[in-house]
């Protein structure tokens, strides 16, 4: 069973200092993201980078924010979301989202929690259009105190493998902090 972030802990998602370590807003234009693109944040939790996609696409582009979990919906609008952004209850690999509709896809600190990674990277694959993006952000396989158990993190070469086998071409990889890993990956 793989290890899935707990709802109650939904106040970490939203931590001071995870602005400053994650910095967002920088890296989403450091991949490429700009105004008017149609986003894709798969578990978006809080709306944590949600609301950061929205003030980069702008006005005219658009963020669904996808979460298995009702919960996490709720907390995102609590949290206030700007009007280009929309959050949706969705089923883990199943997207209520048209085929080729969106320019990106974020999945943040996630792949390690999916039950079939392969069939949610089909999945990706899908609802991206051709040369679209996807912004992958996940922690190091190494022991810390935060994030999940050493046993249930995964190192870069498994997403790498996968989307690379699913019609995708690797862009770029960089560390983000000292904790994570960021991967950035378009849709041949």
């Amino acid at each position: 069973m793989a290890h899935k972030f707990s709802p109650e802990r939904f106040q970490k998602l939203e931590a001071e200092d995870r602005y400053e370590r994650l910095q967002p807003v920088q890296r989403l234009k450091n991949a490429g993201m700009t105004p008017g693109q149609q986003v894709l944040d798969v578990g978006c939790g809080t709306g944590f980078y949600s609301r950061s996609a929205a003030e980069i696409v702008g006005e005219s582009g658009h963020i669904i924010g996808l979460d298995i979990l009702s919960e996490m919906i709720t907390r995102a609008e609590e949290f206030g979301l700007p009007d280009n952004v929309e959050c949706i209850k969705s089923e883990e690999s199943t997207f209520p989202v048209d085929d080729e509709s969106m320019d990106w896809v974020i999945m943040t600190n996630l792949y390690h929690e999916l039950e079939n990674q392969q069939a949610f990277v089909s999945e990706i694959h899908r609802v991206l259009e051709p040369n679209g993006r996807v912004y992958f952000l996940d922690w190091k396989r190494q022991e810390e105190d935060d994030g999940p158990p050493m046993e249930h993190r995964i190192d870069k070469s498994v997403p790498m493998a996968a989307f690379q086998n699913t019609g995708f071409n690797f862009v770029s990889d960089a560390e983000v902090g000292p904790s994570h890993y960021e991967l950035i990956f378009e849709k041949q």
